[in-house]
């Protein structure tokens, strides 16, 4: 029995939500269901209204540029994934980890089908490199070495903000 929640999708298709996820992708109508807007989502990245001109690794959109915090980030508005330049992004999590005040989450298992993912460098189009994050949240986390880049999709941001651990 799957007892995952079911969402309608803005196309009239019914959606189930995967486990451990806040948000769905209907493949009908090539779209992602998300429960609140961008500001307010998980990963609270305040859009600037400036477009990029890099696109995203997983939907092919032109990448704008958002905040988290006061560290800029370049956000897809479509699939909510952002890239942030890899020395910035440990001291977000600091940041946001040691800022959390709420419950954590249970421990997930990483899902290792990730690292089949191939994502392309929004910067210099190499192939980023999938690994499983080390830190806490048991994300799969993409890089680019070159660029000193680091992709994260929806969510696993607040997936790190609120794992168990030392904050």
């Amino acid at each position: 029995m799957n007892s995952s929640p079911i969402v309608d999708c803005g196309c009239g298709k019914s959606i189930s939500i995967p486990t451990g996820y806040s948000h769905s992708f209907c493949s009908d109508c090539d779209s992602f269901w998300f429960p609140s807007s961008m500001e307010s989502s998980e990963d609270a990245i305040v859009p600037q209204d400036r477009v990029t001109p890099f696109t995203c690794p997983r939907c092919s959109v032109d990448l704008e540029v958002g905040t988290i915090g006061r560290t800029e980030v370049c956000f897809c508005s479509k699939c909510r994934g952002f890239v942030i330049d890899s020395e910035s992004l440990g001291g977000v999590i600091q940041m946001r980890r040691s800022a959390y005040r709420g419950p954590e989450d249970s421990p997930v298992p990483v899902n290792f089908n990730e690292l089949d993912l191939h994502s392309t460098c929004p910067a210099c189009f190499s192939t980023m490199e999938a690994h499983h994050y080390c830190g806490p949240g048991n994300i799969v986390l993409d890089t680019c070495m070159k660029c000193k880049l680091a992709w994260l999709d929806h969510g696993e941001l607040s997936k790190i903000t609120r794992a168990p651990g030392r904050r």
